[in-house]
């Protein structure tokens, strides 16, 4: 058993019953951003940063517009940029395997066709 202090202002608007009511707290998803490992993801993507985060540290993150993203292939202009990718931190083009597809995250799109290992040019749609 814990209490639970809320802001004030803030209520409980279920009642609550001693001894069977259960809430469930969550993170909120820019706490402890980290960056996306090279295979499976720990967590959902929240944006793009400048410079890997760390945990101890802040970091700034870009949602949505226009941002240099790291690639680990060639892109095509127009196409989804994806993650996770082979690479820590970077994306990768939609794969055509269905399978795979599913469970990849969008992150934006390729504005235009750009080298490898690059920021590429890539319109951040991460904002919902």
């Amino acid at each position: 058993t814990d209490t639970v202090h809320l802001a004030p202002g803030n209520v409980v608007k279920q009642a609550l019953t001693t001894g069977t009511s259960k809430i469930d707290l969550i993170d909120n998803p820019y706490f402890r951003v980290i960056q996306l490992p090279a295979t499976t993801a720990a967590s959902m993507i929240v944006g793009v940063a400048v410079s890997a985060p760390t945990t101890l540290l802040a970091c700034w993150i870009q949602t949505r517009g226009v941002a240099a993203v790291l690639g680990i292939t060639a892109t095509i202009a127009g196409t989804r940029a994806v993650a996770p990718s082979s690479t820590a931190g970077a994306v990768g083009p939609e794969t055509a395997t269905a399978g795979t597809s599913d469970i990849e995250s969008d992150v934006g799109r390729s504005i235009h066709a750009h080298a490898a290992t690059e920021g590429q040019p890539t319109f951040l749609t991460l904002d919902g």
